[in-house]
Order: structure tokens, then C-alpha cells, then sequence
């Protein structure tokens, strides 16, 4: 009986979760981990992003976001760590464009036309 709790017990810590939503909040420090020690078009991109939702501006953050995730160039880590954020962004942006805001609301509808 001991044996099966010890083996239920590593098999429950062995589990391959799926890491939980981000918040529009968790984006910049998601995309800096994402991007730690690379260079390049990509990084660049990623610090447009973050320079973007330090100013307030989640529309254009969003954009870099969305332009990021077309990239082939990515590693599955960084790619992650840009889908992860855009998805953060778009609820961000979902709610800005519930709450009155017309550029969210045009960019909510240019990602909806994209899909």
C-alpha cells in the first residue's frame, strides 16, 4: 500500500500543466524572461512591445505582439512567451473596447476579421 501512495505521489508531481492565463499586468516580465540573452529582429521586437504597454498603449503593444507571433524565427520558448502576452493583451483589449475605448474596439475588430 505504501508503495502505490509513493508512486501516486511522483506521478502527481510529474504532471505537465499548462501554465494558467496571463494578466495584461505579468506581460512585460513575461516577455523579458521570453527574451533573456537573445538579440536580434525579435528582441527588438519584444522591448517595442514592452515599450509599448509601459507608455499605456495595449493597441500598439498588441500590434508588435501579433506581428511577433507571424515569425518563424521564434524559439518555442519565445513563441510562448508572445502568445501567452497577446493573449493577455486581447482581453485587455476586449475590455477597454466594452468600456468605450475605439481603438481597442477597432483593433478587437480587425483581429475577429483576421480569424
Amino acid at each position: 500500500m505504501a508503495a502505490v501512495t509513493v508512486a501516486l505521489a511522483l506521478l502527481a508531481g510529474c504532471r505537465n500543466e499548462a501554465p494558467g492565463p496571463l494578466t495584461a499586468e505579468q506581460v512585460g516580465s513575461t516577455l523579458k524572461q521570453g527574451f533573456a540573452g537573445s538579440s536580434g529582429e525579435a528582441k527588438k521586437l519584444a522591448d517595442e512591445a514592452d515599450a509599448a504597454l509601459k507608455a499605456n498603449d495595449p493597441v500598439t503593444a498588441w500590434g508588435v505582439l501579433n506581428e511577433m507571433n507571424q515569425r518563424a524565427d521564434l524559439t518555442a520558448e519565445q513563441h510562448e512567451a508572445a502568445a501567452r502576452s497577446q493573449q493577455a493583451l486581447l482581453i485587455k483589449l476586449q475590455e477597454s473596447a466594452a468600456a468605450g475605448n475605439a481603438q481597442a474596439q477597432a483593433a478587437v475588430e480587425a483581429y475577429r476579421a483576421s480569424k
